[in-house]
């Protein structure tokens, strides 16, 4: 029985026990599961799959490495956050001012079409007010988030 066991974090050595089959069973099928595994969710095209095949043929562990990059990229993906930048007008203290605003829009592949989403709607918006549509989406990793310590004012 066929055993697929993906590294999740950087590979030092060669994975040889991370996609296993039994002796007498051709490897080609179990690569071709660990593969699709780790592109579960991505859709495919006739080149893709083509693909997909031609690396089933090739050792396991060189497979393995491929499935773990693909999991790493994924995970990392999820931890990037969008947002939506654009330019807006402030009035204060009776003078307009222009700002650099951000509408925060969440992590991963959802966050990514809500950004898009609110950029349509914001350029759309901007144009019709006669404003430099500039709306834009943004990233950044989750983990460039900065604290910013502040004295308490007694």
């Amino acid at each position: 029985m066929a055993e697929i066991n993906i590294p999740t974090g950087p590979i030092d050595f060669e994975p040889m026990n991370a996609i296993r089959c039994d002796r007498m069973e051709p490897s080609a099928p179990v690569n071709r599961q660990a593969l699709l595994s780790a592109l579960d969710g991505v859709e495919l095209g006739a080149r893709d799959r083509l693909i997909v095949d031609w690396l089933s043929g090739w050792e396991s562990s060189t497979v393995a490495t491929v499935c773990s990059w693909l999991g790493r990229v994924r995970n990392y993906a999820e931890r990037i956050e969008y947002a939506c930048r654009w330019t807006g007008w402030n009035n204060i203290d009776g003078r307009d001012r222009q700002v650099v605003k951000y509408d925060m829009c969440g992590k991963g592949e959802a966050g990514m079409s809500e950004a898009r989403m609110i950029r349509d709607r914001t350029r759309a918006w901007q144009a019709r007010q006669s404003l430099p549509v500039d709306a834009v989406v943004v990233s950044r990793p989750v983990h460039e988030w900065t604290i910013v310590q502040e004295a308490d004012h007694a």
